[in-house]
């Protein structure tokens, strides 16, 4: 059992490094943020963090001192790069910090407003996931479908109508970039918290090709951190100091009971490489993402919104009406990996290197297997294009 368990990983890892992976909630991460973590943090404990230790009391457990040190620094980067007053790295995923983001600033019987996933709203924000969990009542965001972003003015109307004590914005959908700024002057208006869960461009944000909410007047964002942003799986809360003690006293023995340092260290890592690597990065996760669509709707590829230049963001939006889940299948015999959502990203292939004249090579063989070609021969092409790459923004 164990040594099929090995070759399957020793396959999975041959196979994908010969692979074009286009999904846009995945990247890759460097080898300082795998080395840590495999390291030995993984097997430790450490109860506190250093400004929750309260005075004369010592850590329930001996031997963290470079624990403790090391979770001090991440929070120092991650408050350095969101312009957060506080940060914490504990959350195991995005829908951890989402329910912190839910227990921290609402009561049972509030009014939320979330995206419905008809739009690419997160299905654990919808009233039969956390929010049922806590007795809260859901309304949903309204949507405008032709410009794919919020409707703003019905938003103030629905809120105007019902109040409400949170807004938390969570797309998983978002070819534009959302209008952050109005939203808070909605929050700031009618009273309201107002939430982003930033997990799909974590990574544009820190880069700052996407707006900043905390910059704008959000009270927090939180996520996941291995979207466009290219760190570990796991999850990250950076607030105002207007709500951070909401956030305090519901993490410790509520939310995380044995925080995972080897995470939280390659965490760590990941923020230092975006605070020096991540605007160059960012900039051509977009510019990649405007060129592969713009090659693939010239090849004849239906791709939504060439009016509006196509995206903002590291998302392409494919319009394939019939036939998409089998073209899906045909890509991947090609090596090209691709989810079901009729999203393409760009965040893993510009971690590796990928720059714009690339992508017309790229939206190509994608034409070619739409147009009914034998994968044989591009999957050759492929393994060619892949071969040899390296991570970059990272340290040498």
């Amino acid at each position: 059992m164990i040594q099929n368990l090995l070759k399957l990983i020793d396959a999975h890892d041959t196979w994908r490094a010969k692979t074009l992976n286009l999904i846009p909630s995945e990247n890759i991460t460097s080898k300082y943020v795998r080395n840590a973590l495999s390291s030995d943090l993984g097997h430790r404990y450490s109860l506190w963090e250093p400004a929750e230790v309260p005075v004369g009391a010592d850590n329930f457990y001996s031997g963290t001192k470079f624990i403790d040190e090391i979770y001090g620094i991440g929070v120092e980067l991650s408050n350095k790069l969101f312009s957060a007053e506080y940060s914490d790295l504990r959350a195991l995923s995005g829908h951890i910090a989402d329910l912190a983001a839910l227990i921290s600033l609402t009561k049972p019987g509030d009014i939320i407003y979330s995206l419905d996933t008809r739009y690419g709203g997160y299905p654990g924000l919808m009233p039969y996931g956390l929010p049922k969990m806590l007795s809260l009542r859901v309304r949903s965001i309204p949507y405008n479908v032709e410009e794919a972003n919020i409707d703003i003015e019905s938003l103030e109307e629905e809120i105007r109508r019902y109040g409400g004590r949170l807004i938390i914005l969570g797309p998983s959908f978002i070819p534009f970039i959302n209008p952050i700024r109005e939203i808070c002057r909605l929050a700031r208006e009618y009273g309201l918290y107002f939430v982003y869960d930033g997990s799909h461009v974590l990574g544009l944000i820190a880069g700052r090709a996407y707006p900043n909410p905390l910059k704008e007047g959000a009270d927090a964002v939180v996520g996941s951190t291995h979207k466009t942003f290219p760190g570990p799986q796991g999850g990250l809360i950076a607030t105002s100091k207007n709500v951070m003690d909401n956030f305090k006293r519901n993490i410790v023995m509520r939310i995380v009971d044995n925080p995972h340092y080897n995470r939280i260290a390659a965490l760590a890592i990941s923020m230092a490489e975006m605070i020096e690597y991540g605007e160059t990065y960012a900039s051509q996760v977009v510019r990649n993402a405007r060129r592969l669509a713009k090659a693939l709707y010239e090849f004849g590829v239906p791709v939504l919104y060439s009016e509006k230049k196509f995206t903002e963001t590291h998302q392409v939006i494919l319009g394939i009406k019939d036939g998409y889940n089998l073209l899906v299948r045909r890509l991947e015999k090609a090596n090209i990996i691709v989810d079901y959502g009729k999203r393409l990203g760009t965040c893993e292939i510009t971690r590796l290197g990928f720059v714009e004249n690339e992508m017309d090579k790229i939206a190509e063989l994608i034409f070619r297997v739409y147009n009914g070609e034998k994968t044989e021969g591009i999957k050759k092409e492929v393994v060619e294009l892949v071969s040899d790459r390296k991570v970059e923004y990272t340290f040498d």
